[in-house]
């Protein structure tokens, strides 16, 4: 004979107290070095002599006054003790270990997950793998929204935080992103395919397309002028922007809209770099004291590719912005766009006027263009005339 089926609601309860175990068995995203209860951050400070009664007195009346901080950044910017006195007896309060993250201990494989900007911009350093998980160096390992963040840039890999000092983090950050100071171009751009790159210098006129790849040995620099666009446009770039600085040279990307260094080539190859780029957009290689604009065409990959080239001159030469226009990320429908289904009606209904003008503005990147490209797509080109 069958037994009695359980309720619904004994199952519900059941289901219930097997969430609950789960939730009590998962594991948080470090583990505390000791089960008993430890210490806070004053009482260690003292313990270590770091810090005075005197100096904690102050600190607290100061913390009553702004309850926003916490009593280790007050004591950070009396310089009561140091930085790193001080995130050290944070991390133990944490259950966490405290770091020197040296150079020589980072794996590139790791920093690589995270920008540089980024990790400069909110002190996070992946630092090595151990096991499949990640070890993340933080200065406020407290930070729970900046740590969800990081997790979801590092698409919810497994991660162990250590605690590190600012300053640390970005002695690291600098060390690993200036190697690029010292590498030869050959070896910047070694992996590059002849064919990566060529340059049309008239569009309509297939004889003129010249492979600037296979002038490589002519120049190095002609080369690294090509690596440039080619890594650019791969990394999904909008803009090249070439910074001479006193004593060094930066080159950056914008992507996304959030400009990220690329490398820092030796300063030296700055006047050289110019006058290549000036020579692909016919532009005045001599005019150094004036602004200047042009365009290069080019095809990567057989993609048609535009570049919208300007100059300016600087205090320490000339700075050069490089637009990169994709013809292949114009090509989107006016329904992908992103429109309201009621923006869109009235748009359309805009584009379909026989007469008038219509104003499309907004910050760089912002989607003007592709508006524009997707906009004349939905209109009639066999009963009018467009021209662009």
């Amino acid at each position: 004979m069958l037994g009695k089926r359980p309720s619904t609601q004994a199952v519900l309860d059941q289901e219930q107290r097997a969430l609950d175990d789960s939730i009590s068995d998962a594991q948080p995203l470090w583990q505390p070095s000791e089960t008993k209860a430890r210490k806070n951050i004053e009482t260690l400070l003292l313990e270590r002599t770091h810090i005075t009664e005197e100096q904690l007195a102050q600190a607290k009346s100061v913390q009553s006054q702004t309850p926003g901080k916490s009593i280790a950044q007050i004591l950070l910017t009396m310089n009561a003790a140091s930085e790193a006195q001080i995130l050290s007896a944070l991390a133990e309060t944490q259950g966490l270990t405290f770091e020197t993250p040296e150079r020589a201990s980072v794996d590139p494989n790791a920093f690589g997950l995270l920008p540089p900007e980024y990790i400069r911009k909110h002190f996070v350093l992946p630092v090595r793998f151990i096991d499949g998980v990640l070890v993340v160096a933080m200065s406020d390992p407290t930070n729970i929204f900046l740590l969800d963040e990081v997790k979801r840039k590092l698409r919810g890999r497994a991660v162990k935080v250590v605690v590190a000092t600012n300053a640390d983090i970005n002695r690291v950050v600098e060390s690993m992103t200036s190697q690029a100071v010292d590498m030869k171009v050959d070896e910047i751009i070694k992996d590059m395919a002849e064919d990566d790159v060529q340059l049309v210098k008239d569009i309509e006129k297939e004889d003129d397309v010249t492979d600037l790849a296979k002038m490589g040995n002519e120049s190095p620099i002609i080369r690294f002028v090509n690596y440039l666009i080619f890594d650019a446009i791969k990394q999904g770039a909008s803009d090249i922007h070439i910074e001479p600085k006193e004593k060094q040279l930066k080159i950056r990307y914008r992507i996304d809209g959030v400009l990220f260094e690329a490398m820092n080539p030796p300063h030296n190859m700055h006047a050289a770099i110019v006058s290549r780029m000036k020579i692909m957009a016919n532009l005045d290689i001599a005019e150094r004291r004036l602004p200047q604009d042009g365009r290069i065409r080019t095809v990567v990959h057989g993609r048609k590719i535009d570049l919208r080239m300007s100059t300016l001159p600087t205090a320490n030469g000339e700075k050069v912005v490089m637009r990169i226009l994709d013809n292949r990320s114009i090509n989107v429908a006016l329904e992908d766009l992103g429109f309201s289904e009621n923006a869109l009606t009235i748009w359309k209904r805009q584009i379909e006027e026989p007469h008038g003008i219509l104003l499309v503005t907004g910050p760089t990147g912002s989607g003007k263009t592709t508006t524009l490209y997707s906009s004349l797509r939905c209109m009639d080109g066999n009963k009018l005339n467009i021209s662009t």
